[in-house]
This record gives C-alpha cells, structure tokens and sequence, in this order.
C-alpha cells in the first residue's frame, strides 16, 4: 500500500488522503451520533459529500498533471520505450483511484445518514 502510495506521487496522494479520510470519519461520527438519536444538521451532510468529491476531483488533477509530464518526456526524448510509457501511464491512475474509492466510501456514509434522517 506504501508502495502506491508513493507511486501514485506523494503530495497528491497526502492530499487525496486527508480529504477522504475526513469525509469517512466526519460521516462515521455522525452516523454515531445519528443512531444516539441526536439530530445532525445538513452542514454535515454537505461537509460528507465535498469532502469526499475533493479526494476525487484533486485524484483527477493529479493524473492530468502525471500525464502532462509524461507527454512532456516523450516529446524531449522522442524515443521511448512502450513500456516506459506504460509505466507512466500506469503510476498516473493510482491517484484517481484511490479518489474514487474514497469518494464511494463517503458516498455511502453521506446514503446511509440521509435515508436515517428521514425516517426520523
């Protein structure tokens, strides 16, 4: 995981990170306060939902921004081996993935305390 983590370029990859985590457990503690049948306002539910679209939108930047040096590279190199640029292309996905998958997981958090807020 450390290796990915690293891999997918460590800035973005930190920022990813504390936006996704921070949706998760800003929805985990008010999902636990929901169920302590204590209200929770809709700040926590847009703070969810942004938090979570954030790991997702900067993972997308990232990638653009690993693409643009790889495009830089073979333009100032001109030959350049398929895998190489395989290799690049890969490391530039690791970012919005790990956005995506944050951002599922919040989403789900941000599900489940609308529907249990309706129903009280």
């Amino acid at each position: 995981m450390i290796n990915y983590f690293l891999s997918g370029g460590w800035p973005g990859m930190l920022m990813i990170s504390i936006c996704g985590l921070s949706a998760i457990t800003w929805g985990a503690a008010s999902l636990l306060s929901l169920l302590k049948s204590k209200e929770v306002n809709k700040f926590h539910f847009n703070a969810i939902l942004l938090l979570g679209s954030l790991s997702l939108f900067i993972g997308l930047l990232w990638q653009a921004m690993g693409i643009f040096d790889v495009l830089s590279y073979v333009q100032e190199f001109e030959t350049v081996s398929p895998s190489v640029l395989a290799a690049g292309i890969k490391a530039s996905m690791i970012a919005p993935i790990a956005g995506a998958i944050l951002f599922i997981i919040s989403a789900v958090f941000w599900l489940l305390l609308h529907m249990l807020a309706i129903k009280k």
